[in-house]
């Protein structure tokens, strides 16, 4: 198992690494834009439970909702065919609803995605609007706090973690009175581990993250 999380995750440092070269490739024979983004996270499933032969303990729930920003490189056409994108998220802090009778304790994650995407246009252009699809392979990164407890158990049951991930997406870009805006949704689909290593506790579900995102598109 380990071994393939870690195939996983080269393959998608691989296509990455490629994807920038494609870029910087084609810097010199089509345009290439900057898209800095700006919208909402949204996780769409619990983060995970851990069990004690077979019992639950601790269950996290659905994070909330909260601020994202990122940042894509994009070359290739901008009203047709098909381009190449590279890109950072960030879901801002978001709180982790959880049992436990520790009162004041609290928890709150924050997850960054890095990956490359191809952007599809097969519909053609209609009057303002130019729809596309994304589709990619990347990593993303959890990043996990608690507060307030006693000892480092929770910190051990959800660890930080990094574990590959597929990006699928789907845009709209919007010109108007010379203004070009692209609007998108987002969702990176990976597994997140739950439990202590070597405890025969581990546990590992499956998780979609959202990101609902306003671009304002800088150069050709």
């Amino acid at each position: 198992m380990r071994l393939v999380k870690w195939t996983a995750t080269t393959a998608s440092l691989l296509v990455l690494m490629a994807a920038w070269g494609v870029l910087f490739e084609a810097h010199a024979q089509t345009s290439i834009r900057l898209l800095p983004q700006f919208g909402a996270y949204t996780p769409m499933g619990e983060l995970g439970q851990f069990r004690d032969q077979g019992d639950p303990v601790f269950r996290a729930g659905r994070r909330a909702s909260t601020l994202a920003w990122g940042l894509a490189l994009e070359a290739g056409p901008a009203r047709e065919g098909t381009s190449v994108r590279v890109g950072l998220g960030h879901g801002t802090n978001s709180s982790i609803p959880f049992w436990s009778d520790c009162d004041g304790c609290s928890a709150r994650s924050h997850v960054t995605t890095a990956g490359a995407a191809a952007v599809f246009r097969p519909i053609p252009r209609i009057v303002l609007f130019q729809t596309y699809f994304l589709a990619g392979a990347g990593i993303k990164r959890y990043d996990v706090e608690f507060r307030g407890f006693d000892d480092d158990f929770l910190d051990r049951v959800v660890e930080d973690q990094t574990q590959p991930a597929l990006h699928l997406g789907l845009g709209t870009e919007l010109s108007l009175l010379g203004l070009r805006t692209q609007w998108e949704l987002n969702g990176h689909l990976s597994r997140v581990r739950t439990g202590i290593e070597g405890s025969g506790s581990e546990d590992s579900s499956f998780q979609t993250d959202l990101f609902l995102m306003l671009s304002l598109p800088f150069g050709g």
